[in-house]
């Protein structure tokens, strides 16, 4: 049964979480600012724990005795003149700073700084300094250049920095350190920690994938996760009771993230997160590179090194929220789209699904959607190869492909009925034998039907003509012939292990190697099955079997 339990710590806010995983990054900040003057750059996207972090430091220089003076900057100040500033210095003494001179200003704000502490016991912590305005950034530059205070600042990547923070670290000394997000295993211990309980394995790789070891994303999963009640101990772990949905509270976060985007980089964001991964040559044919360029810049996306690089997402998170703001109509417009520049360097699969979600069914080229749904099944996905033939119009060939995705997917008496849909639509000899074969390949490994099996075969040499059709479906009878424990035509074998047709010559294989192992030339029968690994290999949804026969001669 299971226990609604309350977590120990996961219902409190930001600061209740325990900080797991940057024990390295802490330590390693502490002897960079032992010194006075040292400063520190935190530099990560949103919600990966740089406040956090910067926070941890403050403290531990707190326990140096050193004093801290916490900044913290935003959007609202970011237009006012040592804005930030504003807590620390509002006071009579201060009130004209707005108004009085920069150089002035600038002096004040020191002052106020080292009021009551020398600057070589002084660390100033900014939060979001990339949100600083251009007085508090110059302020914050001579503050480096001087050498004489501790700096801790935090900026955002893929925001734009003002140039006096920048150079920060490029001119004056500091240190930048960017901050990754958090491992699976990390990102486990952070669970188990806030919860107050072991969780289960798989639920915790599901919060990892979903939040990308974010720790804030991961935070509101959870919280929403919990309200609704879809995370649940079970047992003394705790598990999802359901569907992960991320909540309304992490959608608000992103989409304040993409608020402001120009209409060319958050459309080139929309079609990422449908197309992904999305080779650059297509961002190019579609006329984005710039957009690229921009969306790249605010960590949004990432592009992966390499001759052929592709663009991704740069969190499952953006590509979850985008995709379900996005209204049908538009989703088809970003498919018709991606569709259109579609080389052959996409694989037939997403071009077929490109196609389906544009809502075009009616115009699939069928030799298009018969690759991809082959593709599907030999990939182990027989249900996506079933879908890829959706809207086709029927024939022999989508009914002997609908039929081999059906008996992958163990239908094994729905394949069957395609099969014999498959042969009564043949319209020559070819497409008969395949069908044939197909239909003898479900009786024999499906239903263990050997009567029925040679009754097709029987039917097949009365009613093919074409030779070598008709050796398509002989090669299925010396095959049977040989596993059955008989001995097959020698002619017959010698010609199909030399045959054109793959298929042909991996049905001979057990006859061919049971001949050489009779004949003593164990040598030969080795490397005949090594020969054949590559087919056998091809074949796994044709003859299941064709494996087993070549590695374990």
């Amino acid at each position: 049964m299971e226990r609604r339990r309350r977590p120990t710590t996961a219902t409190g806010g930001a600061a209740d979480w325990p900080m797991v995983g940057r024990a390295d990054e802490l330590n390693w900040a502490r002897l960079r600012l032992a010194e006075p003057g040292q400063s520190l750059v935190l530099a990560g996207v949103a919600g990966v724990g740089k406040s956090r972090l910067a926070d941890a430091v403050a403290r531990e220089l707190e326990g140096e005795s050193i004093t801290v003076r916490r900044i913290i900057a935003s959007a609202a100040t970011s237009t006012i003149p040592f804005g930030a500033f504003g807590a620390l210095l509002w006071s009579a003494d201060h009130a004209h700073l707005g108004q009085s001179g920069a150089i002035d200003a600038a002096l004040a704000v020191r002052r106020a700084l080292e009021a009551s502490t020398p600057a070589n016991q002084l660390a100033l912590s900014i939060d979001d300094a990339h949100l600083l305005d251009a007085s508090s950034a110059a302020l914050v530059r001579h503050l480096a250049a001087d050498g004489q205070t501790r700096l801790v600042l935090t900026i955002r990547t893929g925001e734009v920095v003002p140039d006096d923070i920048t150079a920060v670290w490029k001119d004056h000394g500091a240190t930048r350190f960017d901050l990754q997000a958090l491992s699976e295993q990390e990102t486990a211990e952070l669970l188990r920690d806030a919860l107050g309980g072991p969780v289960q394995p798989h639920t915790a790789a599901q919060l990892f994938e979903c939040s990308g070891g974010n720790p804030l994303y991961l935070r509101e999963v959870v919280l929403h996760s919990l309200a609704c009640g879809l995370l649940l101990s079970h047992r003394g772990a705790w598990r999802l009771a359901g569907s992960l949905d991320t909540g309304p509270r992490l959608h608000e976060l992103v989409e304040q993230r993409l608020n402001g985007l120009s209409p060319a980089t958050l459309d080139l964001v929309r079609v990422a997160s449908f197309g992904e991964p999305l080779p650059v040559a297509l961002v190019e044919a579609l006329g984005a590179f710039d957009a690229l360029v921009d969306a790249e810049d605010r960590s949004l996306v990432t592009t992966t090194s390499g001759p052929e690089p592709d663009v991704r997402m740069a969190h499952p998170v953006y590509r979850e929220v985008i995709r379900t703001s996005t209204g049908a109509a538009a989703k088809r417009q970003v498919h018709a789209r991606l569709h259109a520049v579609a080389d052959d360097s996409i694989d037939p699969i997403r071009r077929v699904l490109w196609w389906q979600e544009s809502a075009r069914r009616d115009r699939i080229p069928i030799d298009l959607a018969l690759r991809a749904s082959a593709l599907a099944r030999r990939e182990s996905a027989p249900e996506l190869a079933l879908r890829l033939l959706d809207g086709l119009e029927l024939s022999a060939a989508v009914a002997l492909e609908r039929g081999h995705a059906l008996f992958v997917s163990g239908r094994e008496g729905e394949a069957i009925s395609q099969f014999e849909i498959a042969a009564a639509l043949a319209e020559d000899d070819q497409q008969r034998a395949e069908a044939c074969a197909a239909h003898i390949n479900a009786l024999v490994y499906g239903f263990d039907d050997l009567p029925g099996a040679q009754r097709l075969l029987d039917e097949a040499e009365q009613t093919i003509s074409d030779e070598a059709a008709l050796d398509f479906v002989r090669s299925l009878h010396v095959s049977f012939v040989t596993l059955a424990g008989g001995e097959a035509d020698v002619d017959l074998v010698a010609r199909f292990l030399t045959h054109e047709d793959p298929l042909v010559r991996l049905r001979a294989f057990p006859a061919g190697s049971q001949m050489l192992l009779r004949q003593g030339r164990v040598d030969d029968a080795v490397a005949l099955a090594a020969a054949h690994v590559p087919a056998a290999m091809e074949a796994t949804n044709e003859l299941p079997d064709a494996l087993t026969w070549v590695f374990h001669l």
